[in-house]
This record gives structure tokens, C-alpha cells and sequence, in this order.
């Protein structure tokens, strides 16, 4: 399954912590069956992992510095109103 690519948030608009990793690549790997990348390298963060154990979950891209965090599965496409 491709990676989906994770929305980048402003962590100073976005109360929340957030993950700082001091490499590049997946910090969370197994558990589940969703991907999900940088929004804007694409370099994978989350690997084979639930979506309900991470939907809460910001991490700082290694790669590129962007926050990103999880997507709601839920949501409508972006500019789709339901």
C-alpha cells in the first residue's frame, strides 16, 4: 500500500508536542496497516502502523524540518466540502 502523505501543521498555531527524531526515516514501524510520509519530502515516518494509535501523533520531519501530523481518514478530500 503507498504512503499517504501526512498533513505539515505550524507547530506555533498547534498547541501540541510534538516528535523530534535525530534521524531520518520511520519512527514508528508495525502494528498496523497504514503508511504515512512528509507532506512535503515524502520521506516515510509512520510504517505498517493502526491509525488509531497514532491519529494524535505530530513528528519533525529528519529530513526536511516540517511538522506533519496524521490525516483523519474520515475527512473529505481537500477543497470537497460533504
Amino acid at each position: 500500500m503507498p504512503a499517504t502523505a501526512m498533513k505539515i501543521i505550524n507547530p506555533r498555531r498547534d498547541e501540541r508536542s510534538y516528535v523530534v527524531p535525530d534521524f531520518v526515516g520511520p519512527i514508528i514501524s508495525g502494528g498496523g496497516d497504514a503508511t504515512y510520509s512528509c507532506g512535503k519530502c515524502r520521506t516515510v515516518l509512520l510504517e505498517n502502523v493502526a491509525w488509531e494509535r497514532v491519529k494524535d501523533l505530530a513528528i519533525r520531519c529528519g529530513k526536511c524540518g516540517k511538522v506533519n501530523s496524521v490525516p483523519d481518514p474520515n475527512a473529505p478530500p481537500k477543497g470537497k466540502r460533504r
